[in-house]
């Protein structure tokens, strides 16, 4: 837990004798901040988007449509 909270994944508070430990971050910004790190290394970022998408179940892409077409 320490180790995360020097990374700034947790916050603490102390609590009795020992730290009380939370999330900094709930579990779906943690997840679109790696996305984001992970696209920072891709060598060719669409490229890496269009194989993400592959992936994804039709019904999330099409989800994921609908919110880039702002609806």
């Amino acid at each position: 837990m320490t180790r995360l909270w020097r990374k700034g994944r947790l916050r603490r508070r102390r609590r009795g004798n020992g730290y009380e430990y939370q999330p900094t971050q709930g579990r779906e910004e943690y997840a679109a901040r790696r996305m984001s790190e992970i696209l920072e290394v891709a060598e060719d970022r669409t490229v890496a988007l269009h194989r993400f998408l592959d992936l994804l179940p039709e019904n999330e892409r099409e989800d994921l449509k609908e919110l880039l077409e702002g609806e």
